[in-house]
């Protein structure tokens, strides 16, 4: 399986913002503006129901990680960068978490064969993994960022590892790389910002050490699993 790694992560990233800047760069201000004008609209709508934009936004993410669909890391920024550091923070944790959960007990059920023909090949490596390491495996390969989540719930509903065990080792092992991505979203600029101060405002600081982190969080657990003797890249 390839995995989606953190140096395309970082080259994606790179691309949006060179988007961006190419955007504001050849001139399409109107769009940038409808753009602007439509963000204005949405603060808005979150500061007159806060509760029920933040729920909303829980269950679209929980949606997304629980149907095991790609684009978390995307959507994660998103919500960084629309909600802020603080109330992005809870929000996205909880709702992978839930998410991941929903999806390692529906390949353990209801989609146990296909997930069986998907990802058989890698099941016994990650067995062998767990009865020698434990949940400790598991809290290994969530902090290693460049391995997909969806598909580390599939594997993992295929195992014997009690739901709780997931959970909990889920909730704590991707809060590292949840808390660097949480930092890179609520770096970005409002486009208002952009449409007034140019396409400069896109690389800042900040953003350029979240964007560090998030290239530095895996290797150490990376290098760890390798040792463990098994991973779930090609």
């Amino acid at each position: 399986m390839r995995a989606f790694t953190v140096k395309r992560l970082v080259v994606l990233v790179l691309a949006g913002i060179a988007l961006i800047c190419l955007a504001v760069g050849a001139g399409p201000a109107q769009w940038l503006a409808s753009a602007a004008a439509h963000e204005v609209r949405w603060r808005a709508f979150y500061a007159a129901h806060p509760l029920s934009t933040w729920l909303l936004g829980f269950a679209a993410y929980v949606a997304v990680t629980g149907a095991s669909l790609p684009g978390a890391a995307l959507l994660s920024l998103a919500y960084s960068w629309f909600f802020g550091f603080w109330v992005a923070l809870p929000l996205i944790s909880f709702a992978s978490t839930a998410g991941a959960t929903i999806a390692f007990i529906a390949s353990r059920t209801l989609l146990r064969d296909w997930v069986l023909r998907r990802y058989g090949d890698r099941l016994q490596s990650v067995e062998v993994a767990l009865a020698r390491e434990g949940a400790y495996y598991l809290f290994a390969m969530r902090m290693t960022v460049g391995i997909p989540y969806f598909a580390i719930n599939l594997i993992m509903g295929l195992t014997a590892m009690p739901v709780r065990v997931f959970w909990w080792v889920s909730q704590v092992g991707m809060l590292p790389g949840t808390v660097a991505y949480v930092y890179a979203g609520s770096q970005l600029p409002s486009l208002d910002a952009i449409l007034k101060r140019g396409a400069g405002q896109v690389i800042t600081p900040g953003l350029a050490i979240a964007l560090l982190v998030l290239a530095v969080l895996p290797l150490a657990a990376k290098r760890w699993l390798h040792s463990a003797g098994t991973s779930l890249d090609d």
